[in-house]
């Protein structure tokens, strides 16, 4: 018996969207541009997501490349909730990986291999729309996001002339970037 009501749980959405015949799926593409703050310096973030839209929801893939302390480009998931009388606010959650990209550090004495990894991306947040036309809308957005990426550095060292050693060490560094953001996006719907 309770399976059969998750099942109705999972399908309710599905449903309730069929339901309405205003509520029309339509393709949406949003390009966003904005500033993240942390602990460091402030840097650019760029943003493209596209997916559909129903009603009051908006679920999409995106991809972005973020300049915060290590490049990277990170590839998400983008839900969004429309919220109000006229559907004008929303919260946003984007959650996926980060790939680095090309990421140098200083030469270090007998260091062999820097190598960097991705990891966790997220960011969520509030925002308000501003209609344009028909079409397209201009929104303002402010959130928490979050990048993890990790640094493997591998050192060899100089054996001497005393018996066998291990010519390599191999250190791992992990950072996790919290910061804010401030975004300015562009939202097309077709």
């Amino acid at each position: 018996m309770s399976g059969k009501w998750l099942i109705i749980a999972m399908l309710f959405p599905i449903l309730s969207f069929s339901q309405d015949n205003s509520a029309k799926p339509r393709f949406n593409t949003i390009a966003s541009g904005g500033i993240i703050a942390g602990e460091s310096i402030s840097k650019p973030l760029f943003q493209l997501s596209s997916g559909m839209s129903v009603d009051r929801w908006f679920t999409g893939v995106g991809v972005g490349l973020d300049y915060y302390n290590l490049t990277s480009i990170p590839l998400f998931a983008d839900f969004r909730m429309n919220f109000g009388k006229k559907k004008f606010a929303f919260v946003y959650a984007n959650t996926g990986y980060n790939f680095p990209l090309g990421n140098k550090t200083d030469e270090e004495w007998s260091k062999i291999s820097d190598k960097y990894k991705g990891g966790f991306y997220m960011d969520a947040g509030l925002g308000y729309r501003v209609r344009i036309n028909h079409a397209n809308h201009l929104s303002l957005s402010a959130g928490y996001s979050r990048k993890d990426i990790t640094e493997e550095k591998v050192f060899q060292f100089p054996c001497g002339i005393v018996g066998p050693c291990d010519p390599t060490n191999t250190y791992d560094y992990h950072y996790s970037f919290g910061r804010i953001v401030a975004k300015l996006s562009w939202d097309l719907m077709w």
